[in-house]
C-alpha cells in the first residue's frame, strides 16, 4: 500500500464525546489522499469504542493504542513516528477542521518547498458545537510568528500542518509537560520557515475539560523557560525583573492589571520596541512584526486606560504608537492613556 500525502494525527483521551466530530470533520475534506491515526493514550471511557465503529466503515482511519498513559508529548511523539505522510496535520480530538483545510495548506506546502510548516486561523466554537463570531488570529510572516511566538503559542496546534521530516527531527519536548506546542513551534520559526494562512480552517473548541483550561502545578514554571530560551534567542538578556515583567505581558488582561503603573507601562513599550527590533531584519520594523508588537502594546494601553494612568506613554513607544490599528477600542484606550478622554 503506497504512502499517503497526508497523516492527520489526533491523539486522544477520554474523548468518547467529542474525537467522533473531529475524525468527522477530517474524512469530510475535499482533499482525500491521508489517513487518520487516533491514538488512544489509555482512555478509560468509551472512546476506542467510537473510533473503531467509525474505522469499520473508512479504511482511512487507523486506531492506535498506547499500552498506558503516557501524556500528552510522549504521545505526540509516538503519533510522529506512527505517521506514513509526507506532511502531518494536527488536530486535536475536540477540534474541528474545516472541509478545505487540507486542500489549501497541501496547496500551499507543495507551491513553498522551503517552508517547513504552515497554520491558519481558528474560529472559536462553543462546548456544544455552536459558532462564536470570535476567530484567533495571528501573523503570516516567519518573522512575525516569531515575536508572537515570544507571547503565545501562534498559530493553534489544531491549525498546523509540518513536513514529516522536520517535524521527526524537532519532536515535542517531553520534559513539557504542557506548553509543549509553545516550545515546539518556536524551535521551528527558529530553525524554519513557518507561516500562517490569513484565514480560519479549523474550529477551536472552548471548554472546561480543554487541557488548557487545567490547572497544572508546573505550568507557570515551563512557560517562564520558554520564554526565557526565546527572548535569548532574540539577542536580549532578560534581567530576573524583565522576565516577570515579560510574564505579565503574556497573561491574560487581570494579570497585567494587577499592580499597573508608568513604570511597567514606561517598560513595556520599550521593551516590545527593542523585541520587535530583534524579530526585523533591517533596521527599520518589518511591517508585519511592528503590527504584532502594536497589538500587545495595545492591550497594555487599554489595561492603562482603566487604571486611569495619564500620559504615560507619551515617550514610551512612540513607533508602536503610530502602528495601532484605527479599531475604536485601540483608540479610545490611547486617548485615555494620554490624558485626552475622561
Amino acid at each position: 500500500m503506497s504512502a499517503p500525502r497526508v497523516s492527520v494525527f489526533i491523539p486522544a483521551w477520554n474523548r468518547e464525546r467529542l474525537v467522533g466530530e473531529a475524525i468527522a470533520s477530517t474524512l469530510s475534506q475535499t482533499f482525500t489522499d491521508f489517513e487518520c491515526i487516533v491514538l488512544d493514550d489509555g482512555s478509560t471511557d468509551g472512546t476506542t469504542d467510537v473510533v473503531t465503529e467509525i474505522a469499520r466503515g473508512d479504511a482511512r482511519v487507523r486506531l492506535e493504542h498506547n499500552e498506558k498513559n503516557l501524556g500528552i508529548p510522549r504521545s505526540r511523539n509516538r503519533g510522529i513516528d506512527l505517521a506514513r505522510g509526507e506532511y502531518l496535520a494536527l488536530l486535536d480530538s475536540d477540534d474541528r477542521s474545516l472541509p478545505t483545510r487540507l486542500a489549501e495548506q497541501v496547496r500551499f506546502l507543495d507551491a513553498n518547498p522551503d517552508v517547513s510548516a504552515v497554520g491558519a486561523w481558528a474560529r472559536a466554537m462553543r462546548e456544544d458545537g455552536s459558532l462564536e463570531r470570535r476567530i484567533h488570529r495571528c501573523p503570516q510572516s516567519r518573522a512575525a510568528l516569531a515575536f508572537t511566538l515570544c507571547f503565545r503559542c501562534a498559530p493553534r496546534q489544531s491549525t498546523m500542518m509540518i513536513r514529516r521530516d522536520v517535524l521527526a527531527a524537532a519532536r515535542y519536548d517531553e520534559t513539557c509537560s504542557v506548553s509543549q506546542d509553545l516550545e515546539l513551534f518556536g524551535r521551528l520559526a527558529r530553525d524554519g520557515d513557518v507561516r500562517a494562512l490569513q484565514r480560519p480552517l479549523v474550529l477551536f473548541r472552548h471548554h472546561p475539560d480543554r487541557v488548557t483550561e487545567q490547572p497544572h502545578p508546573e505550568r507557570e514554571a515551563i512557560r517562564r523557560r520558554i520564554f526565557e530560551a526565546r527572548l535569548r534567542e532574540a539577542g536580549l538578556d532578560p534581567s530576573p525583573e524583565d522576565l516577570e515583567r515579560h510574564m505579565r505581558l503574556t497573561g491574560r488582561s487581570e494579570r497585567m492589571r494587577q499592580g499597573i503603573d508608568a513604570d511597567f507601562v514606561a517598560w513595556a513599550g520599550a521593551w516590545l520596541e527593542e523585541l520587535a527590533r530583534r524579530h526585523s531584519e533591517e533596521t527599520t520594523l518589518a511591517p508585519e512584526v511592528r503590527a504584532a508588537a502594536s497589538e500587545m502594546w495595545g492591550k497594555v494601553l487599554r489595561e492603562a486606560g482603566r487604571a486611569g494612568l495619564r500620559g504615560v506613554v507619551r515617550e514610551a513607544a512612540p513607533e508602536l504608537t503610530r502602528a495601532l490599528l484605527p479599531g475604536a477600542r485601540l483608540r479610545r484606550a490611547l486617548r485615555r492613556s494620554l490624558g485626552q478622554e475622561p
